[in-house]
């Protein structure tokens, strides 16, 4: 999906207005930005037994998967949004 300038403006929520059908959009983006935070967090803090234990790629894997909460939350915010979308049955039918 193309990334557009927030949920209202998505692909999915234009087709979801455009065909009448009801949904609940939630935005998860602080979330997911707090647990990757956490995530980098925990691997930094066990780097030593990841590479004792040969594990270096996976810790090396941990780095670059959190590799995008170096930059402020709100310019994650702008290039990773994450939205939840619980889609109902269609209105009008």
């Amino acid at each position: 999906m193309p990334k557009t300038a927030n949920a209202d403006t998505a692909v999915l929520t234009r087709v979801l207005k455009e065909n009448g059908i009801k949904y609940q959009l939630t935005d998860i983006t602080r979330q997911t930005y707090d647990l990757l935070c956490r995530k980098r967090a925990a691997a930094k803090k066990h780097e030593k037994a990841f590479k004792a234990e040969g594990l270096e790629e996976w810790y090396d894997l941990l780095m670059m998967q959190t590799e995008c909460t170096l930059m402020p939350y709100e310019s994650f915010a702008q290039k990773m949004a994450r939205y939840i979308y619980v889609i109902g049955k269609p209105v009008n039918i």
